[in-house]
């Protein structure tokens, strides 16, 4: 199983993005794409998610929300890229 299918198997298909902007996402509107995009709810889908990346050898970056005060668990955005 590819490291995309094992995200879209955890977390549907509707949640993992493929080449998302992640302007949308930042404060100061200014990023490229990710390879794929998970917006995780709680602290057990951020694990998984990394759990997932571990076994696939993917690389990640971490975007909090620490500049707009989101919600409980912050809206954390998973960014993988293989570039």
């Amino acid at each position: 199983m590819t490291f995309h299918e094992a995200l879209v198997q955890r977390f549907g298909v509707t949640r993992v993005r493929l080449e998302a902007a992640l302007a949308a996402l930042t404060t100061f509107k200014v990023g490229g794409p990710a390879q794929w995009l998970l917006e995780t709810t709680s602290s057990d889908e951020v694990l998984d998610a990394l759990r997932l990346a571990h076994q696939s050898s993917i690389p990640v970056t971490m975007l909090g929300g620490a500049a707009a005060g989101w919600s409980k668990w912050g809206r954390i955005a998973s960014a993988w890229t293989r570039r």
